[in-house]
């Protein structure tokens, strides 16, 4: 189970596996085999593995025809302004062609070269590498690039850009770092600031690293005398690192907080933090053939491997996890609220907790000298009451009014009924979902509406449904034991319950602030509506449905938590809004299909 976590910031270690998520090709990565990884401007992470591919969030997308690039000869991605990247392709006969683009789809940056390379110097103007000379691509032109063409021309031998926008030439001179004032067009007076001169042969460079900060890290194979790490702050200019390895480098990268990484050919990851380099056995024993380090801009790191990609969560967690040490049953949790003052209440099967804004904690173990247990029912009325029952320990609920708490008899006397959930409707109004004692055909009681100190019954014959100004409905719920309910956007009344799902709907549905014929407020017409169930024998593949939700399109989806037995699990369902249902399950991507709870959130 999680729980919302009351603090936002916590020791990240290495070694901790929590912190760790690992893709593969099971992950929708189009192979292992991971080559290049980028972070777009919108987060979306890509990768070539050696086909490109983006992550959704849930799962890996390769890039096909149909966005606009070719399928195969991906050498090179690179980010770029806003939410797009760039990509390099090799074609027959060894050409390349580059292309930008992003989620959506990639248009081709076209010329004449047959083989070459580009960086974006804005959102609409690219510089591109040719035959040693550099060239400014602007609105589908292609012309030489004139600023410092003396430098450049014929002396260019890579052009780079780091994530924080910075573009970097490798001269034969030397290196180079692109400085321009805001608002300078590409052919307007710039300065290309030397950051390392040449020695003897040009400089060669293997990896290159800056962050938003100005800090960079960078690794030279040749020549001799300028081979290794050289690091620098936005403040100072490169100097070389007199105690890290001057080669057999793979990937290196810095952080958003000047940390760096850097990974050797031996499998060596070393570790930058505060200035000081370290060694990380731990990281070592856990990836093997790693390819590619990255940093995402929340601090997170990626390693690229021959097994698939690796992300290790550095950033502050809105989530913790928040556990009792076993074999404590207020580890076994069935509901969580937030209360309307920001407090915590969770139910579960010691009993029920409290943990306020201001840290301050309450377990409640008993009531009235009654122990309570089991507690799967959990809800806070419109006046800030406290709700809570049982499914089995306990008939009945009890109401905390933030002073003691106080026992609430539902149904007749001689009934004893379990409350195995309380849920709100649209209205504000508690509904109690009742099971009976014994699981016997026609012996549970329903469900209960709370509407001003009264408690109405909605149930399955012999019971009958006592609609909400008294009267007797014609039908019913197709079986009085309720395990979850939910009120439509357009006033219906779904159930989901042991024998099916059931919906009343409303005839006349009047507005939610609209008065109702008693005078009191609120959605729909009292006493006139449909009844309509779906069951193993209309196109359900289980009688027993547990979990009910209602999308933004007011189609219903729907889950059982039934465990392997005579009816296997199904997965998610869906009734849409002509009332035909349809089924998602391991073949549509599910985890697993036993299914204890379904939401679905804003989006």
């Amino acid at each position: 189970m999680i729980t919302a976590a009351l603090c936002f910031s916590q020791t990240y270690s290495f070694d901790n596996p929590n912190n760790w998520t690992h893709f593969t090709t099971e992950s929708g990565l189009p192979s292992n085999n991971i080559k290049d990884v980028v972070e777009a401007g919108d987060s979306t992470l890509w990768v070539t593995a050696p086909s490109l591919a983006w992550f959704d969030g849930f799962q890996w997308r390769t890039v096909d025809s149909s966005y606009g690039l070719p399928l195969t000869g991906v050498v090179e991605i690179n980010e770029t302004f806003s939410n797009n990247i760039i990509v390099t392709v090799t074609i027959s006969g060894g050409y390349s062609k580059i292309y930008v683009g992003n989620k959506s789809g990639f248009r081709e940056i076209k010329t004449t070269f047959e083989s070459s390379n580009a960086t974006a110097l804005d959102s609409s103007t690219f510089l591109i590498l040719s035959n040693s000379s550099l060239y400014l691509y602007d609105k589908g032109s292609v012309t030489p690039y004139l600023p410092h063409n003396d430098l450049t021309r014929g002396k260019t031998i890579s052009l780079l850009r780091t994530t924080n926008g910075a573009v970097w030439l490798n001269l034969i001179s030397g290196f180079y770092r692109r400085e321009v004032s805001q608002g300078d067009s590409p052919n307007r007076e710039q300065k290309w600031k030397l950051m390392i001169s040449a020695g003897t042969r040009p400089i060669s460079i293997e990896y290159l690293a800056e962050n938003q900060n100005g800090a960079g890290i960078v690794q030279f194979e040749v020549p001799h005398e300028k081979r290794g790490v050289w690091e620098w702050t936005s403040s100072s200019l490169p100097k070389r690192n007199p105690t890290e390895r001057t080669t057999t480098m793979i990937a290196l990268d810095i952080g958003p907080h000047d940390e760096a990484i850097v990974v050797y050919r031996s499998g060596d990851i070393r570790w930058r933090e505060n200035g000081l380099w370290k060694s990380l056995t731990s990281l070592e024993a856990r990836l093997k053939d790693i390819s590619v380090v990255k940093f995402r801009a929340n601090g997170d790191l990626l390693f690229g491997t021959k097994q698939g990609l690796s992300l290790f969560r550095r950033s502050p967690s809105l989530w913790k996890f928040l556990s009792h040490p076993p074999p404590d049953p207020r580890n076994h949790v069935s509901e969580i609220i937030k209360a309307k003052d920001g407090s915590f209440w969770i139910a579960s099967s010691g009993g029920v907790e409290h943990r306020s804004t201001n840290g301050t904690y309450r377990f409640f173990e008993k009531i009235n000298n009654e122990n309570i247990f089991g507690i799967t029912a959990l809800a806070e009325d419109s006046a800030g009451n406290i709700w809570i029952g049982s499914g089995s320990a306990f008939t009945g609920v009890y109401r905390f009014d933030g002073s003691s708490w106080k026992y609430v008899h539902i149904g007749s006397d001689s009934e004893s009924v379990f409350i195995h959930k309380i849920r709100k409707d649209r209205k504000g109004h508690l509904w109690f979902l009742g099971l009976g004692k014994n699981h016997l055909e026609g012996k549970d009681p329903g469900a209960f509406e709370y509407n001003n100190g009264t408690f109405i019954r909605w149930s399955k014959t012999p019971y009958g449904i006592v609609d909400r100004v008294g009267e007797m409905a014609q039908d019913g719920l197709i079986n009085g034991r309720v395990y979850d309910f939910v009120e439509g956007y357009d006033s219906s009344y779904w159930f989901a319950t042991d024998g099916g799902i059931c919906r009343w709907k409303p005839e006349n549905p009047q507005p939610l602030d609209s008065p109702s014929p008693n005078g009191r407020r609120g959605r729909g017409m009292r006493g006139v509506g449909t009844w309509t169930h779906w069951t193993t024998s209309n196109g359900l593949q289980q009688h027993r449905i547990t979990s009910i939700a209602l999308d933004q399109k007011n189609q219903l989806w729907f889950a059982s938590d039934y465990p392997p037995g005579e009816f296997d699990p199904s997965g998610i369902g869906c009734i849409d809004t002509l009332d035909h249902i349809q089924y998602f399950g391991a073949m549509d991507g599910l985890v697993g299909e036993n299914i204890w709870d379904i939401e679905v959130d804003s989006s």
